[in-house]
């Protein structure tokens, strides 16, 4: 719905006689709309009104129309008034916004306020209305004529400081001390030395010996009387090693806030010197060259007359100095500066003031500064706490929140100084207040960037450390200090080349012209670094170091990383010795199946009855040596697999009665025809697991028993209970094991002799295979053996207490075709 009403009637403001106004309501009730109308109708301002629903037709308007005024409902279907608002912001237009709300809490309004919208006005209180437009519209003249204020002030000070510039006389700001804080010359014409030379030295450093002592002495006294002046000639050297005569009037403004030093005006008077000594010289032969020297007597003279005048046009300057530096403090506006009697009440007010707290001077004038606190701090009593702390040690400075005339807050940076006359009573404070909300959230994002990075270093895998150009470590993160074995902060400052790549025998693993830990320009890898540890252990490391660039490009330190392969590097020499032995073994059954294809091709085993007998024996042996290749690749493959856990485990509940049993039934047949007795014990209690692969760690267990086993020899296989577990043993009366190999035989391609595998016939990978099935059923296996009496084989299944849901019991093929039970 929109409405467009006809111009208000009479207007009382000035300002907006001219033309009438042009009025925006966001409002979807028709009758606030006409409500809203009718009092500022009745306020007699003139204006056109009209009236938007949707965020479509606002934003509509607003770019295609100009508005002194936008009056919004708070709540709106589908959107808001704070949506409206912060569209105006997007666009940077400078327009009141005010809300007109039928129920708004305190905090939202506040929160309104902040954000700056101008002002609220709740509809049960219409009559306010034209009111707030009339002071939204007032602030933003204000507004404006502030920015063009701050214009004036701009320029103004860009002309202050081309006059200084470009003087002929130097101006100079020094301390207390007699240290240079400002000069006016970016380049002294009369010296030779840049601004830059000269800021934080001595003034007096450059003073000729014969003056110094003099003018430190004029300095000292004028710095103890407060507003005074001196003057004193004195010879400087120049940059080019000549001396030149000055005369410099200096100021003590120390007490002054706005300058807090002493102001030297100072003008190059080395030419009049050396006329005054002319002067003295013609004096002294006066008598004998009086008609001869009038004419050069009198030039001197004039020329005198003339610095004399030059003087005082300086001196005229210096007290224009002086004004404009009480101006400069009376119209800036970055800082709140005032004045107050001894009891804290406000006796000035600068423009700054102004714009910072919001109050106007003859709004503040007269009123106790607490105003200008907190109320929690009035209550507190620290308002007169701050005065009394200025007043005893003469300055006073802290940061805290301050709260300006709208209720709105700010951080800012308070300094109270103590004001006293020459008798040394308190005549008042002066009170520099800067606003520095904004450096406050500047640091708290920084200090969280730190604490960021620092959670990025310390939580970092690898390790971390910076480098200063001689190699010193700046920083280390714990994880780099950790891989060390040294605290962060034993590291910090040390040459790290000398820490880390020094060995115990005092030796260096690492050259100084190669060695990263000393920087380098440009990104630089090394593979392989041996790292020398506090315990004296080495620590094999890949690094990389990224050179640190200052502000100008150059290099000014080094990042290193570097990652502890000491491990990895162990995994590949096992690689490469598993490849190694697995090549051996393939290399052995495939030359003895070639040599016996190789016979066979020649066709002349076979011419003959004895030769048909040898013929088949090649056969024979050739089959054999591909049976044990086959199983060589399948026990490769299952241990790759089980290892890898690319093995599913069948798992179902199972009788280890019968699994013995079963196991002892697949081996009869090798113990037979090995001369050798398999014995299987009773012990039945249930376990979980995957019955093909248990009975494979049998077969291997049992297999190998009686592959060991003399002929007569007895082979045991039985079962007993451990601590919530079932232990299963394989024991026979072989030739054992030695001691030095029980740790070994669960290798890979482990054997006990050297001839097992060619002579037992086989792949040195039965017991790897047997300890990876038994690890992936959650337990354990081992051996004890006694050389030349035999060797039990032990590994233990966890007990199953109770059945899982959906288990089922299953009998395998072998446990079928065994006489388990029978």
């Amino acid at each position: 719905m929109k409405l467009r009403s006809k111009a208000g009637k009479g207007m009382k403001e000035n300002t907006q006689s001219k033309r009438p106004l042009n009025i925006l309501l966001v409002e979807n009730d028709p009758v606030d709309a006409r409500l809203c109308e009718a009092e500022l109708k009745r306020a007699g301002m003139q204006f056109h009104f009209e009236v938007v629903e949707t965020a479509e037709d606002f934003r509509s308007k607003v770019d295609e129309n100009t508005y002194d005024v936008i009056l919004a409902d708070y709540n709106l279907p589908g959107w808001n008034d704070l949506e409206a608002f912060e569209y105006l912001r997007s666009k940077q237009l400078d327009i009141p916004f005010i809300l007109v709300s039928g129920t708004i809490g305190d905090e939202v309004a506040v929160d309104c306020i902040k954000r700056g919208i101008s002002d609220y006005v709740l509809k049960d209180c219409l009559p306010r209305l034209p009111t707030a437009v009339r002071r939204a519209l007032e602030e933003k003249s204000l507004r404006e004529e502030a920015a063009l204020a701050q214009k004036q002030l701009v320029q103004s000070d860009r002309r202050f400081r081309a006059l200084m510039e470009r003087s002929a006389d130097g101006i100079v700001l020094l301390n207390s001390r007699g240290e240079v804080v400002f000069t006016s010359h970016a380049l002294n014409p009369m010296l030779g030395y840049s601004a830059s030379e000269r800021l934080g030295k001595s003034v007096f450093e450059m003073a000729h010996p014969d003056d110094a002592g003099r003018a430190r002495s004029v300095f000292r006294d004028l710095v103890e009387r407060p507003g005074a002046a001196a003057t004193v000639q004195i010879r400087y050297l120049s940059k080019d090693g000549q001396w030149r005569w000055f005369e410099c009037i200096a100021t003590n403004l120390i007490s002054e806030p706005s300058v807090e030093g002493v102001v030297i005006n100072y003008r190059d008077i080395s030419e009049r010197k050396q006329a005054e000594e002319e002067i003295r010289r013609l004096n002294g032969d006066l008598e004998r060259r009086v008609a001869e020297r009038t004419e050069q007597l009198e030039a001197a003279n004039q020329e005198l007359k003339a610095e004399i005048k030059e003087r005082r046009r300086a001196e005229a300057i210096v007290r224009e100095s002086q004004e404009r530096f009480r101006l400069l403090v009376e119209n800036v506006k970055g800082y709140a500066i005032y004045m107050l009697d001894p009891q804290g009440r406000i006796a000035s007010w600068n423009v700054g003031a102004e714009r910072i707290k919001g109050y106007r001077a003859e709004e503040i004038i007269g009123r106790s500064f607490s105003c200008l606190y907190p109320l929690e701090s009035v209550a507190a009593g620290r308002p007169m706490e701050d005065l009394r702390a200025a007043a005893t040690t003469g300055h006073h400075e802290f940061d805290a929140w301050r709260p300006r005339k709208d209720g709105s807050l700010h951080w800012a940076n308070v300094v109270i100084s103590a004001l006293r006359d020459s008798d040394g009573r308190l005549t008042g404070f002066s009170v520099l207040t800067r606003d520095i909300t904004e450096q406050r959230r500047v640091r708290e994002a920084v200090e969280r960037l730190r604490r960021q990075q620092e959670l990025i270093l310390n939580s970092a895998g690898n390790g971390l450390c910076g480098l200063d150009q001689e190699g010193r470590c700046t920083f280390i993160n714990p994880a780099g200090a950790r891989l060390l074995g040294w605290k962060p902060e034993e590291l910090a400052g040390q040459v790290l080349h000398n820490v880390l790549h020094r060995n115990s025998a005092g030796g260096y693993t690492c050259s100084g012209e190669k060695c990263l830990l000393l920087g380098s320009e440009g990104t630089h890898r090394a593979t392989d670094d041996v790292f020398w540890r506090e315990d004296g252990t080495c620590l094999v490391v890949d690094c990389v170091s990224t050179p640190i660039l200052g502000d100008e490009g150059a290099v000014v330190g080094t990042v290193m990383a570097f990652q502890d392969v000491t491990e990895r590097r162990a995994v590949e020499r096992l690689k490469d010795q598993f490849v190694s032995m697995v090549s051996h073994e393939l290399r052995t059954p495939l030359t003895a199946i070639r040599g016996s294809l190789g016979l066979l091709a020649t066709g002349k085993l076979c011419l003959s009855k004895e030769g048909q007998t040898a013929c088949q024996r090649m056969v024979a042996v050739g089959v054999a040596n591909a049976d044990r290749l086959t199983r060589l690749v399948n026990d490769i493959l299952d241990l790759e697999r089980l290892e890898s856990g690319r093995l599913a485990l069948a798992k179902k509940r199972w009788d280890s009665a019968q699994l013995m049993c079963a196991a002892a039934g697949l081996m009869g047949v090798m113990a037979e025809a090995n001369g050798v007795t398999l014995t299987a014990g009773t012990f039945s209690t249930e376990v979980w697991a995957d019955s093909d692969r248990i009975m494979q760690v049998l077969i291997n267990l049992v297999g190998n028993a009686i592959k060991f086993s003399p002929r007569g020899g007895t082979v045991h296989l039985d079962a007993g209970l451990g601590e919530g577990e079932v232990v299963f043993e394989v024991k026979d009366n072989g030739r054992g094991i030695p001691a030095s190999m029980l740790s070994q035989v669960f290798e890979r391609f482990q054997q006990v002799d050297a001839s097992d595998a060619r002579e037992k016939g086989g792949t040195g990978l039965g017991l790897a295979i047997s300890r990876s099935i038994v690890t992936q059923h959650g337990g354990r296996i081992w051996v004890d053996s006694v050389l030349g009496r035999g060797s039990t084989f032990m590994f233990s299944l966890p007990l199953q207490v109770a059945q899982p849901a959906g288990a089922e019991d299953h009998v395998t093929e072998a446990e079928e075709n065994s006489d388990c039970g029978r």
